[in-house]
């Protein structure tokens, strides 16, 4: 019975341990039918290309991006590159990208979209979401209600930067516990299994 008691203790150490999805970052809700425009530089209306910078408040792997968006015309297809920062408020070192597609017909809405394995963010530290269009592609990335900070329009060419209003979206991450919090649990654990062996 009493090595029952123990194998529960150590299961439960860890699956409480395990890394758990999280929400990164959030600048949602959105402005409906309002956004910064994002295309190709064979769309109707020229290039652009935009960067949102985040303060992620998780440790731990990307798993997918929500954005809200409306495509205007042409094929609908975006991709996607995660930063890190540079340290003085600028687009670093590419940590990974891939494509999306979002429909065409006008209408705002959210996606969802996953990303690779291997994007790993630190809590409390400053990365840059950008997309850019592909093929013929015009969208629009739905401004936020309210969130103001940093962006980088053309990131990929001729970056240039500013502090306007945010382009809607959110950043999910699988969770990893910080040291800190293992620690504690680790030694309310081996209280709990001194106590119990105590008793026996």
């Amino acid at each position: 019975m009493k090595s029952f008691r123990i194998s529960s203790l150590v299961l439960a150490l860890a699956v409480v341990g395990a890394a758990h999805a999280d929400l990164a970052y959030s600048s949602f809700p959105f402005v409906e039918g309002n956004g910064w425009t994002i295309a190709s530089p064979s769309s109707i209306v020229g290039y652009q290309s935009a960067a949102m910078q985040f303060n992620s408040a998780v440790s731990g792997d990307v798993t997918s991006v929500d954005f809200a968006s409306f495509g205007i015309a042409g094929s609908g297809n975006i991709h996607f590159s995660m930063f890190s920062d540079n340290g003085s408020g600028q687009v670093g070192s590419l940590l990974g990208d891939w494509d999306a597609h979002v429909d065409t017909d006008g209408v705002s809405k959210i996606y969802s979209s996953n990303a690779p394995a291997g994007i790993t963010l630190a809590s409390g530290q400053n990365y840059w979401l950008g997309m850019a269009a592909q093929d013929d592609t015009w969208n629009a990335w739905n401004m936020s209600s309210s969130v103001q900070g940093n962006i980088a329009f053309n990131f990929d060419s001729a970056p240039f930067y500013n502090v306007d209003r945010l382009s809607a979206f959110a950043v999910n991450a699988q969770a990893v516990p910080e040291p800190a919090s293992m620690a504690a649990l680790g030694i309310g654990v081996v209280a709990v299994l001194r106590r119990r062996t105590k008793r026996a």
